[in-house]
């Protein structure tokens, strides 16, 4: 065990790696001062920490990189660690599953049970569009008692249908929002089954080496993956590694690893219509009005809002031993991409949010 909060006079490594890398919007030296100095204050430099990147017009402005990716080697996270994503994994799920409906492989309005017709009647009469959106009413299975046996061993999309298959649904598809990792664990066996590729195949050839993302892969513990990042958790001032878990009891709903380079990348190319067009993005950051009229800030694979005056689009991930967040302001074309490996450790999300309003800050002057 080793003991690493308690430290003095920690080292400051933010990096600018261009300063007039775009024209657009770029940040001033105040900004980035109160930046670095923010994410050193919440970050210390020993034990797990964080790789924070933004980008604007798709230049990386400002790496800042706290802590250790692996502290039995002393190995440092930086801006190509490959970070346990967690939920982030459902914003590249959802475009994954848009492009095939661009290329009329899905019908987003049709039930699932057109494309899967051995599911469950409740399951399969829900739409891709109700899954996407949290919007199915499907109960989540990752609280059910029965999967802990599964939390270490693996589990496959069969087994989890044998044991989640007969929960009944909390409501009628469309009737209200409830956010649910299983509407993502069907979804990624509905790419499988589209694609005639595992989930995990399919996303590392046709998204991750199609896109040139060399720092992501799925988060099989058993694969090699460089510069994959440990996973740690925090008890009182000790690091200790995190529980062992095997994402495949989640699939699509969490089950990817990327790097703040590689994301950014992702998400910048998003915003230019590289990846799907410009009425599929539209589809996929307008929030989700279910029937009660309660929407959950929910479009197809994002969290959507205005911030600071502009829209903002985002989402987070937790995981055992990870946390993260990325979000976009794509009118200003800026990134923000924070990722860490240990749990417990100040919020990612709230760090995205004061940098966002930092940057925008930036972008409005």
């Amino acid at each position: 065990m080793r003991n690493f909060l308690p430290v003095l006079g920690l080292a400051l490594v933010g990096t600018l790696l261009s300063a007039c890398a775009s024209s657009a919007a770029a940040l001033t030296p105040d900004q980035i001062t109160a930046i670095e100095a923010y994410v050193t204050d919440r970050y210390p430099d020993e034990g797990a920490g964080v790789s924070v990147l933004i980008s604007v017009g798709g230049e990386p402005q400002l790496v800042i990189n706290r802590g250790f990716a692996n502290l039995e080697w002393d190995i440092p996270n930086d801006e190509f660690t490959a970070f346990r994503l967690g939920s982030i994994s459902k914003p590249l799920t959802a475009v994954a599953l848009l492009q095939l409906a661009e290329r009329g492989t899905l019908d987003l309005d049709v039930p699932v049970s057109t494309y899967m017709p051995d599911l469950p009647a409740h399951m399969g009469r829900v739409t891709a569009r109700q899954l996407m959106s949290h919007t199915s009413g499907l109960a989540d299975h990752v609280f059910d008692a029965r999967i802990i046996p599964f939390i270490r061993s693996g589990m496959t999309f069969e087994q989890i249908l044998v044991m989640h298959g007969e929960t009944p649904p909390n409501f009628e598809p469309g009737a209200q929002y409830e956010y649910c990792n299983f509407n993502y664990t069907l979804l990624g066996h509905l790419l499988s089954v589209l694609s005639g590729k595992s989930y995990s195949d399919y996303m590392e050839q046709d998204v991750f080496a199609a896109l040139g993302m060399a720092h992501s892969a799925s988060d099989d513990r058993r694969d090699i993956v460089p510069h994959r990042a440990q996973n740690y958790a925090v008890e009182g001032d000790v690091f200790l590694h995190a529980e062992n878990v095997d994402m495949s009891h989640v699939g699509a709903a969490g089950l990817l690893l990327s790097s703040p380079t590689d994301l950014a990348h992702w998400f910048d190319l998003l915003t230019q219509g590289a990846l799907i067009s410009d009425h599929s993005r539209t589809l996929a950051w307008t929030e989700v009005i279910p029937a009660d009229g309660e929407g959950g800030g929910y479009g197809l694979g994002f969290n959507v809002r205005e911030r600071n005056g502009a829209p903002f689009i985002f989402h987070t991930g937790l995981t055992p031993g990870a946390h993260g967040a990325v979000g976009t302001y794509p009118d200003q074309r800026i990134v923000i991409v924070v990722l860490g490996n240990g749990f417990h450790l100040p919020s990612t999300g709230s760090a995205m949010f004061w940098i966002a309003d930092e940057v925008m800050d930036a972008a409005l002057d």
